[in-house]
C-alpha cells in the first residue's frame, strides 16, 4: 500500500486494542521527576572512578566574557602526539555539567592514548537560547 494521502497515513497512528489494554493494565512505574532521576544518575556516574593519568580544569572565555569550565583528561606519555576527543555532555541544555562524562573521558584517555576535553555550557532557563549552543561553539573554537 502506498501512503500518499493523509487518509492512508492516519490509521497507522491508531494503537492496537490489545496493546492498549496491556499498557493500561501494566502502567510504567513512577520514578519521580525526570530531572531528579537524571541528577541521581549523573551523581552516581561521577563516583565511578578510573583515573586518567592527568586530569584538571581550565576556564575558556565565551563571546560575552563568561569563563566556562572545561575538564581535561590526558595520558602522561611524553611524546606529545595524542588524538583529541571533545565530549559535550547531554542534558538538553537544561541540566548537567562538564564532569558528567568524566568517567567515560578517563576510559577514552587511557584506551585511545588521547586528550579528552569535556566542555561545558550554561543551562536554561537561567540562560536564554542561544547561550548554551553558543557556549559549545565558543568552546570548540
Amino acid at each position: 500500500m502506498e501512503y500518499d494521502t493523509r487518509e492512508k497515513i492516519e490509521p497507522l497512528g491508531t494503537i492496537d486494542p490489545e496493546i492498549d489494554a496491556f499498557i493500561k493494565a501494566h502502567p510504567m512505574p513512577s520514578f519521580g521527576s525526570t530531572q531528579d532521576v537524571m541528577r541521581e544518575m549523573m551523581e552516581a556516574a561521577k563516583t565511578a572512578r578510573q583515573d586518567s593519568d592527568v586530569e584538571y580544569s581550565i576556564k575558556i572565555p565565551m563571546r560575552d566574557g563568561y569563563q566556562s569550565e572545561t575538564r581535561i583528561h590526558k595520558p602522561s606519555s611524553p611524546d606529545g602526539k595524542h588524538p583529541v576527543l571533545v565530549f559535550v555532555y547531554g542534558g538538553g541544555f537544561i541540566m548537567g555539567d562538564c564532569t558528567q562524562l568524566s568517567p567515560y573521558a578517563r576510559i577514552a584517555a587511557k584506551l585511545f592514548n588521547a586528550v579528552v576535553v569535556n566542555i561545558s555550557y550554561r543551562l536554561a532557563p537561567a540562560h536564554k537560547f542561544p547561550t548554551a549552543p553558543n557556549d559549545v561553539w565558543d568552546s570548540l573554537k
